[in-house]
């Protein structure tokens, strides 16, 4: 009789696992691989949006840079009456053309185009908006209807610059505002 014991043992401990068994260990397997993939791609994604954010923000701040840099330069001319005034030739609240063939404006194709003596130079793609303010000495707008009347571009004292780059459905929007140095009191 122990010996019919044993040979049971033994079958039952060499038979493995049954179908069911088998069943229940795969399909945990699977929830638990599902739930490491969805936090990889989580982590995945959120890697790859703050790439690009910090890409965009690069791109927009090296950009706006490249304007400010540009404007601080515009030339002071005098007007005529003994009074500095920049030389600013038009001023919409898209665009500035300057001196007598520098320009600053966004494309078709959603480029921010530098013109500097005849030869562009883009600064920023994927330019989704550019808004320029232009202020006189007490830092009241001059825009009226979406341009600065002739009369007025002599009256400009410090510009307000805001830039908006959309990428990937990520964007990046900054502000700034300057004074036109040329035309600052004490400068001349």
């Amino acid at each position: 009789m122990s010996h019919s014991r044993t040979d049971r043992r033994l079958r039952l401990s060499a038979s493995g696992f049954t179908l069911v068994e088998t069943i229940a260990v795969i399909t945990v397997l699977a929830v638990i691989g599902s739930m490491v993939s969805m936090l990889l791609l989580t982590s995945s994604t959120g890697y790859h949006d703050a790439s690009v954010q910090g890409q965009l923000h690069v791109e927009t701040s090296s950009a706006l840079d490249r304007v400010v840099r540009e404007f601080r330069q515009i030339e002071a001319v005098d007007d005529g009456q003994g009074s500095l005034m920049p030389d600013i030739t038009s001023a919409a609240e898209n665009a500035i053309a300057w001196s007598t063939d520098s320009s600053l404006s966004v494309n078709g194709d959603q480029q921010l185009i530098l013109r500097l003596g005849g030869t562009d130079s883009v600064l920023a793609t994927d330019v989704t908006a550019l808004a320029l303010d232009y202020l006189d000495g007490t830092a009241s707008s001059l825009l009226s209807g979406g341009q600065v009347p002739n009369g007025s571009l002599p009256d400009i004292r410090r510009l307000s610059i805001s830039l908006t780059v959309t990428r990937s459905g990520l964007s990046d929007t900054l502000h700034t505002r300057l004074f036109l140095r040329s035309v600052m009191e004490g400068t001349g």
